[in-house]
């Protein structure tokens, strides 16, 4: 038999079928629409508030029928498409079926400004429920945790129900009325021209916002006055915290949405940095796992010129390990 006679042997099942550029398109979108299916489907796992998704079930068996170049487009194209406004991303069922209902929505929110004596006039009740759902994944993630996931609304439950989970974690007339927004107008300012603050995900809600691209803190008070951002400000800071910086602790949620890295510090210079598993914006010393829970107590004992064993024996720490999640939950206002 010569060699270089005839087509090689299809090495996976989409060439036997695959004739033209037209058939690998239609390969790579149907292996798209086959994830966002699967996607949908999640197994209750006993002991974890997480599910197993049939995503990854997808994936593999895409990337078994279709070979390594389609199987990645396909996922691209997933991607994509969930990017492109296609409702395949659970994490936004939620604003989705609270915009899409949003009629239904704004009488609860009138009735609650006007039981508590909130009121909207610098946003407007509209666009105030609006960037509430918009930051409602953020704040979902700053004072609560994985093990809170299946208190989350379904996409059709009562309206009512959909509402109250806003209210609870967004702490809605608090954080977007007039008298919020005043308190928090020097943070605001400060967000708007050092530090910086969130721009939240839009894509993924294209066609049912009405104020796009509008929920920054250039549009918040103080109105009316210059706020032109400094792009050196927090460079300058943590070149102070890394390089001159003293007797500094930095505390961090892992799982906390409201930075974006953390300050840099030096054993030198007597500073320390701890991350708490799970985090969540209410992170507390007494979340910290053992021994560096007792490493950073002991180091604000020695700064405060206490003796570390002296001071442990009258401190009232509950043991690591035991702090609840919800403990950390922050008051009703709108988080730093």
């Amino acid at each position: 038999m010569s060699a270089g006679t005839g087509s090689p042997p299809p090495r996976v099942l989409a060439d036997v079928f695959a004739r033209t550029r037209v058939h690998d398109g239609a390969f790579v979108l149907g292996a798209a629409l086959f994830t966002a299916l699967l996607a949908q489907v999640a197994i209750a796992v006993p002991g974890s508030p997480v599910p197993i998704t049939g995503q990854t079930l997808a994936v593999v068996l895409t990337a078994a029928a279709l070979g390594p170049v389609r199987g990645v487009a396909g996922q691209l194209a997933y991607v994509l498409l969930g990017a492109a406004g296609l409702p395949f991303y659970s994490k936004g069922a939620i604003q989705r079926a609270a915009l899409t209902r949003r009629e239904e929505l704004l009488p609860l929110a009138a009735g609650v400004a006007a039981s508590t004596g909130a009121t909207f006039e610098v946003l407007g009740l509209d666009r105030a429920l609006e960037f509430a759902v918009l930051e409602l994944p953020y704040y979902f993630w700053q004072v609560g945790s994985q093990t809170l996931c299946p208190t989350i609304p379904a996409p059709d439950a009562p309206t009512s129900a959909l509402f109250d989970f806003i209210q609870r974690y967004t702490y809605f007339t608090d954080s977007f009325g007039d008298a919020g927004l005043q308190s928090l107008a020097p943070y605001s300012y400060q967000a708007a021209t050092q530090i910086g603050a969130l721009r939240y995900a839009e894509h993924h809600l294209h066609g049912l916002l009405r104020y796009p691209r509008q929920d920054l803190p250039a549009h918040l008070p103080p109105l009316g006055v210059q706020k032109r951002f400094d792009v050196t400000a927090m460079s300058r800071v943590g070149h102070w915290v890394r390089n001159s910086g003293q007797r500094m602790l930095f505390l961090y949620g892992e799982d906390d949405p409201w930075f974006s890295v953390p300050f840099e510090v030096r054993e030198s210079n007597d500073s320390l940095r701890f991350v708490v598993p799970r985090g969540n914006h209410g992170a507390r010393l007494a979340q910290l796992p053992e021994p560096e829970r007792t490493a950073a107590l002991d180091h604000l004992f020695q700064w405060a010129g206490l003796d570390p064993s002296a001071a442990r024996q009258g401190l009232r720490v509950p043991e690591a390990g035991t702090w609840s999640q919800e403990d950390s939950l922050e008051p009703a206002h709108r988080p730093l």
